[in-house]
């Protein structure tokens, strides 16, 4: 079976920044696509942060079983995607015989690939349903792919959010008011317990007087 569909390009070019650049686990190594009557999914993920977006545009129609139609969409046609603030969408073409996408972008040449040989990890378990704010502890770096997607989606990064579930559970993350994207952020390690009080900084010390500055000159020349 043949499913042609449109796939959200900010959408994709959002995912690509959550995949790794290199990895030897080759089934990470591309978008996840999961077309559905009703909407499209993308996700991907390095191992440590996840991205998944989500377009309820109708974009494949009555073609596609209710069951969807999934493949790993591979880096190399990603990367291929370019930026177009006026152009979101693009089509895919997937033949689920023999797995060969191929993506047509408007003004660009048709690029024709076959889709990852692998399965992709169960991201719905991954994804929590909920979070308590329980405070935890993140690699910057991580935290920096994400203002990668924000970017990509045209959002502000000073919109970000990041809600922790303490531990070692995952953090959701979004961004304000938006109802296309969601990301899962993995702690680095559990958190630690506050070593020092802030009460130790904000004390103040009191000058000494004429009388002890007098008394300490005293007892320092005392043989």
């Amino acid at each position: 079976m043949q499913v042609t569909a449109r796939l959200n390009r900010h959408h994709l070019r959002a995912a690509l920044c959550a995949v790794p650049k290199h990895d030897i686990r080759h089934y990470i190594m591309g978008v996840q696509v999961e077309i559905y009557p009703d909407q499209t999914l993308m996700v991907s993920t390095n191992g440590n942060l996840m991205a998944v977006l989500r377009d309820t545009n109708e974009t494949a129609g009555a073609q596609v079983p209710m069951t969807g139609v999934k493949f790993l969409l591979p880096v190399s046609l990603a990367e291929s995607v370019r930026a177009n603030k006026h152009l979101a969408y693009l089509t895919v073409k997937f033949d689920t015989d023999t797995q060969d996408l191929t993506l047509e972008d408007f003004g660009a040449p048709a690029i024709t690939a076959k889709a990852v040989d692998g399965l992709f990890p169960d991201w719905r378990r991954v994804l929590p349903d909920d979070v308590s704010g329980e405070a935890a502890r993140f690699n910057p770096e991580y935290y920096a792919l994400f203002i990668k997607v924000a970017k990509a989606l045209g959002e502000n990064e000073t919109r970000i959010n990041i809600k922790p579930s303490g531990g070692l559970k995952g953090a959701l993350v979004y961004f304000h008011k938006r109802v296309d994207f969601l990301g899962v952020l993995m702690p680095i390690l559990a958190f630690d317990d506050l070593p020092v009080s802030p009460s130790v900084f904000k004390a103040v010390t009191t000058a000494p007087t004429e009388e002890d500055l007098t008394a300490r000159h005293s007892t320092e020349d005392t043989p």
